[in-house]
């Protein structure tokens, strides 16, 4: 029906809108997370049964750094409606900017509800309505690995210097990687032909809500893709989420899927091999990290509509 898929806005919303919209504005970007619900009004909170009618109105806000895709916002709880599913395409949401600090685009979902649950006169009752917004997100993430040969090593140890630490760049977004794991020492002659380092790969739920992705046509909440991919002088993955060889990892294809519930992590161990022959005349460098994850995000918000019970009209 019409009413589900609002595109041109009442002359009568422009005032709320308006509210909504100049109420978000914010030159500071909120850390990891990606879109967000600033505010969910019902318009009016109270109706009567039988000729009572609202209005949902749902701001949306980027807050992240990347792109937001395929937005969708769903109208969860009037269960009167019957199983009719109320949704409203947001499109695509550009991030704030890095450069100035601007905020994010910012949208607004309106929904026209014609009608309320019939109850009998004399009770009420409250509905919980549940505004939901998924969108498609990706994590940009890379850890620096400082790198010495055994030389240099002895070097800076005579000198009393120590080597820099692991260091992890993330996009804003609600998921964010932190990489677990020492700096790297290539000795000239190990055991053996390759060095062996390991790493604890966590990927981290920072958001609001949960992540899903679809694998086998099955949607699975907590599932994230994407790539791994390691760079440098003479490496390559030994085992990583249980692919060896090569030098990217794809994680929609490993055996282990990657989890990623609310408020929580996943760790993904992994080591990298080193060729020391490569280091042998290069006494310092740099191996790197890098993540692209994908996966599909929800978040949620909930209000309430009062029901009055009213005498049906006359038949």
């Amino acid at each position: 029906m019409k009413y589900y898929q609002r595109k041109n806005l009442y002359v009568t919303a422009a005032a709320i809108v308006l509210v909504l919209f100049t109420a978000c504005t914010s030159n500071t970007p909120i850390r990891n997370d990606g879109l967000v619900i600033n505010s969910f009004a019902i318009d009016p909170s109270e109706v009567e049964s039988y000729t009572g009618k609202f209005t949902a109105y749902v701001e949306v806000q980027n807050v992240g750094g990347t792109t937001a895709k395929n937005v969708m916002a769903y109208l969860l709880g009037a269960s009167w409606l019957g199983n009719q599913v109320i949704s409203y395409d947001l499109q695509t949401m550009q991030p704030y900017d890095t450069r100035t600090g601007a905020p994010g685009e910012t949208k607004i979902a309106i929904w026209n509800i014609p009608q309320v649950a019939q109850l009998p006169e004399g009770v009420f009752q409250d509905y919980k309505l549940t505004a939901r917004v998924d969108y498609d997100y990706s994590t940009t993430a890379v850890a620096n690995i400082p790198v010495v040969n055994e030389d240099e090593y002895m070097r800076m140890k005579q000198r009393g210097e120590q080597m820099d630490p692991v260091s992890v760049s993330n996009t804003n977004a609600p998921i964010v990687v932190e990489v677990n794991g020492q700096p790297l020492f290539v000795r000239k002659s190990p055991p053996d032909p390759q060095e062996k380092f390991f790493f604890r790969l966590f990927f981290v739920n920072t958001g609001s809500g949960v992540p899903f992705s679809t694998q086998g046509g099955v949607p699975t909440n907590g599932l994230i893709g994407g790539t791994i991919k390691v760079e440098g002088r003479g490496v390559n993955f030994d085992d990583c989420a249980g692919v060896t060889g090569g030098d990217i990892v794809d994680l929609f294809t490993t055996s282990t899927p990657v989890i990623v519930r609310k408020g929580e992590s996943a760790l993904v161990p992994c080591s990298i091999a080193i060729n020391p022959s490569e280091w042998s005349s290069t006494p310092k460098g740099t191996i790197s990290l890098i993540f692209d994850l994908k996966y599909r995000y929800f978040i949620d918000y909930d209000s309430n509509v009062r029901v009055l019970g009213r005498r049906p009209p006359a038949a």
